[in-house]
């Protein structure tokens, strides 16, 4: 049975969902998401992305998108991410941001990096300015 306040009466459709800075995945994942038609990007493809994109949008960072080398606190580190300032030059250029969520911060310990913790800051800013 399902939650009332869970599902949505119109659910996203495929074309309204975009995937940017994929870099890792197994292969039922990758299989699945060519199955639906789901918009994919990776690294190299950030800014096609932000082409002919209209809002109202919803953005959702996972920080494993990031470079390691610059931003290690996450659950999947992944070789050849976005650098930390792109990603916020990036989201910064998008209109009419309606929602957002930054996840996968993972410190390995109580001490947040102060250099991460401002990445972090700074990509809050452009999702709300």
């Amino acid at each position: 049975m399902q939650s009332a306040g869970l599902t949505p009466e119109r659910p996203l459709s495929p074309r309204q969902v975009i995937i940017a800075g994929e870099r890792a995945g197994d292969v039922s994942e990758h299989e699945y998401l060519a199955k639906t038609g789901l918009r994919r990007y990776g690294v190299a493809d950030l800014e096609r992305v932000l082409d002919g994109l209209r809002g109202p949008v919803y953005v959702h960072i996972d920080l494993d998108v990031l470079e390691p080398t610059a931003f290690g606190a996450t659950c999947y580190p992944e070789p050849d991410g976005v650098p930390p300032q792109r990603l916020v030059d990036l989201v910064s250029q998008i209109d009419d941001i309606v929602g957002a969520a930054i996840t996968e911060h993972a410190p390995s310990g109580d001490d947040v990096d102060p250099d991460e913790a401002e990445i972090i800051r700074r990509l809050g800013a452009a999702l709300t300015r």
